[in-house]
C-alpha cells in the first residue's frame, strides 16, 4: 500500500509504479483528488491500460456523481465507510466500469447518537486499539481546528471556513459522529456559498456537538473495548 499526502504525491507515485487501485481524497492541499485524477487519465492515454479510482468524500451533495464520472472516477465511497462498503464497490467495477457504488445508509441526524458505536464496530472491525489511536489524535488536534475555524469567522474569510469545516466534517466522520458531521457540513455550505450571516450561530453548534463527540471518544480511548460494547 502507497500513502500519498496530497494529488501532487498521487501523480508522482502513478508514474513511478502500477497500481491495482487508487482510493482519491477528493479536497487534498496542492492538487486536489479531481486534478489528480485527469492527471492520471492522461498517462494513462499516453503508456495505455485503466486503473480503477475511487472517489472518497465527506460530502454527498447534488452532482457529485456527475462531476465525479467526467473527472475520470470510477466510482466513489462517502466517508465513513466500511471494508464491507468497499469491497461492494470493487465487485462492481471492471473494465467498463462506470456506474457508481451505493453509500452506506445514514442515520436520521435529529435521532442520531453523539458516536454511533455499532457504526464505529464495522467501520473498524472491531479493531479498538486503531479506533483509541485515531481518538487520542483527534482529542488532541480538535481544539485548535476549532480555534482556527473561529477565527476564520471572525475574520468573514469565507474560503477559510469552507476549508476547516470540511476538514472537521471528515475528522467527525471518522467516528460515525453524524451530528457532528451534519453541523460541520452546514459550516462548509455558508463557507462554499460566500454567505457567513448564520455562520456564528452555526459554528456554536458546531462547538457543542464537537464537546459531546470528543467526550464520548475521550471514554473510547480510555476504555476502547468497554466503550464499544456499552448498550
Amino acid at each position: 500500500m502507497t500513502l500519498a499526502a496530497n494529488g501532487r504525491e498521487a501523480i508522482d507515485a502513478f508514474e513511478r509504479a502500477p497500481f491495482d487501485l487508487v482510493l482519491m481524497d477528493v479536497q487534498m492541499p496542492e492538487v486536489g483528488g479531481l486534478e489528480a485524477t485527469a492527471a492520471i487519465r492522461k498517462l494513462e492515454r499516453e503508456r495505455g491500460g485503466h486503473v480503477p479510482i475511487v472517489a472518497l468524500t465527506a460530502r454527498a451533495m447534488t452532482g457529485d456523481r456527475e462531476q465525479f464520472l467526467a473527472a475520470g472516477m470510477d466510482g466513489y465511497l462517502a466517508k465513513p465507510f466500511s471494508a464491507q462498503a468497499l469491497f461492494a464497490l470493487l465487485e462492481t467495477l471492471g473494465p467498463e466500469a462506470g456506474a457508481l457504488g451505493a453509500t452506506p445508509a445514514r442515520v436520521p441526524v435529529a435521532d442520531a447518537p453523539a458516536v454511533d458505536r455499532a457504526a464505529l464496530l464495522e467501520i473498524y472491525e472491531g479493531n479498538t486499539e486503531l479506533l483509541a489511536e485515531l481518538a487520542e489524535l483527534l482529542i488532541a488536534h480538535a481544539p485548535q481546528m476549532l480555534a482556527d475555524l473561529a477565527q476564520a469567522v471572525r475574520q468573514q474569510d469565507a474560503s477559510q471556513v469552507n476549508r476547516l469545516a470540511h476538514r472537521l466534517r471528515g475528522s467527525a466522520a471518522n467516528f460515525a459522529a453524524t451530528r457532528a458531521v451534519a453541523a460541520a457540513a452546514r459550516m462548509e455550505e455558508l463557507g462554499a456559498a460566500g454567505n457567513l450571516a448564520r455562520a456564528e450561530l452555526e459554528f456554536a453548534t458546531l462547538v457543542e456537538e464537537m464537546r459531546l463527540l470528543l467526550e464520548e471518544l475521550t471514554r473510547l480511548a480510555l476504555a476502547p473495548a468497554e466503550g464499544l460494547c456499552a448498550s
